[in-house]
């Protein structure tokens, strides 16, 4: 599996499964997106597996060893044949003191409940596990799963301020 960085060659692609995989309101301007993805620690990649598009992730190095997974999205045409977990699995190999992320608030009564409960569920089985925290980003909640240390809480607040992401996060809840 290669995490290729995104060049304009590459753009299209992004543009498309990035677009199709979340809300406009979560998304920011591939423009933008570029821009950040000059600095070291961010990445802006197309995953691929003998030179298939896989999908994409964008994600920020809290530390060498640990990362804040901002985006991951596999492509349509490639879902329901395992990708994500394997996806998931190999961030963690190359990022074993643990990966913080969000997944949509559940158990709120929303229209797409369903999807949110097997999206939870999809990072639990993966090994995620809910840190207790909410995040308030772009006027929706997130569950905040990580797969490390409670202090990839702290360098996910740090994260979110580097990325000028408007959020606050919360105290640990009653699950």
């Amino acid at each position: 599996m290669k995490f290729v960085n995104v060049d304009e060659t590459l753009r299209n692609y992004w543009v498309r499964v990035y677009d199709g995989a979340f809300p406009a309101a979560e998304r920011k301007p591939f423009t933008e997106l570029v821009d950040l993805n000059q600095e070291a620690a961010v990445h802006m990649n197309i995953i691929q597996e003998a030179g298939i598009n896989l999908g994409l992730a964008f994600f920020y190095e809290l530390t060498p060893t640990s990362i804040y997974l901002v985006f991951l999205a596999v492509d349509p045409a490639q879902r329901g044949q395992g990708w994500g977990s394997k996806i998931l699995t190999e961030l963690k190999r190359q990022y074993p003191d643990g990966i913080v992320l969000e997944s949509e608030q559940t158990n709120a009564g929303a229209a797409n409940e369903e999807q949110r409960q097997k999206r939870y569920r999809f990072y639990q089985r993966n090994g995620f596990t809910d840190s207790g925290y909410l995040t308030d980003l772009t006027g929706m909640t997130f569950h905040v799963l990580t797969t490390g240390q409670p202090g990839l809480v702290a360098g996910y607040q740090t994260a979110l301020q580097k990325f000028a992401l408007p959020a606050t996060v919360m105290a640990p809840k009653d699950n």
